[in-house]
């Protein structure tokens, strides 16, 4: 998003001609792109946390072994 507002603002100041009003697009499309990301992560961030604190009960059951031929896991119900 800051990227976006630097692109933003350099089309505002720094460039004349028709380049200016590409840069203000490009810096446009980064901050709206940025901003949906950010609420897209975290409205996911919200659920997975919800749903983890159910998963530290099911390592209880989990088995982990190391052996001559490699590594083995276990679930048991």
């Amino acid at each position: 998003m800051a990227g976006g507002l630097y692109m933003r603002e350099h089309g505002k100041t720094k460039l004349s001609g028709t380049g200016h009003d590409r840069w203000k697009g490009y810096g446009n499309s980064l901050i709206f792109q940025g901003a949906f990301l950010l609420l897209f992560d975290g409205v996911n961030f919200m659920v997975h946390h919800s749903h983890g604190k159910g998963l530290f009960q099911h390592f209880n059951e989990l088995q982990l072994t190391v052996a001559p031929g490699g590594i083995g896991m276990v679930y048991q119900w």
